[in-house]
């Protein structure tokens, strides 16, 4: 008896619900009934009246030029990090080192810290060395991490560029050298319980 009631009510809405599809309403078929108010009668809207800033699809608009440092390394003069423990800039031309891959890392040739020392280049730091994702933080033996291998998903070249907008940031270096060094394992779980 209970499932005849169950089956009989779903029957019943689904007559119901195709009978309300039958109805004759011509706004339905494209057509705007005199009740609808003005707002919802407009055409639809371009695509240049989109968006907050029109001048992205203007035909005038000059973009800012800059020029990227074309120094080899150990040539050019290093630039200080923007804030304690910022990716520091690359400070010279990488034309001929691109793409980085996991078989091609040119970058490793000078900044590993057995090479960087005697080159006189920055070092890569000791959280290069270690798996970040791991919540122990192993050290991988005397290589660099596989999850840091990529040197320019972080690291930028150095340029000539000029702000597009005021900025009022003051960077804070904590310890001595933190303009030029890296101690983020150090301060990595500052804070943290």
């Amino acid at each position: 008896m209970k499932k005849m009631l169950i089956s009989s009510t779903i029957a019943f809405i689904i007559v119901c619900l195709g009978l309300s599809g039958c109805s004759d309403n011509k706004t339905e078929q494209g057509m705007v009934s005199p009740e609808q108010p003005q707002a919802q009668q407009q055409q639809s809207v371009s695509d240049a009246e989109i968006g907050f800033r029109s001048d992205l699809t203007s035909e005038d608009l000059v973009l800012p030029t800059f020029e990227q440092n074309t120094q080899a390394a150990g040539e050019s003069k290093l630039v200080e990090r923007s804030f304690e423990n910022a990716p520091p800039l690359i400070s010279h031309t990488i034309e001929d080192m691109l793409p980085i891959t996991t078989e091609n890392n040119m970058c490793i040739s000078c900044h590993l810290p057995e090479f960087a020392k005697d080159l006189n280049a920055t070092s890569v730091p000791k959280s290069h060395m270690a798996d970040l994702r791991d919540e122990k933080q192993t050290f991988v033996e005397g290589k660099l991490s596989m999850a840091r291998y990529d040197c320019v998903s972080c690291h930028v070249a150095q340029t000539n560029a000029k702000a597009l907008v005021q900025n009022n940031f003051n960077a804070e270096f904590r310890y001595g050298d933190s303009k030029s060094n890296s101690n983020l394992l150090d301060v990595l779980n500052q804070g943290a319980e």
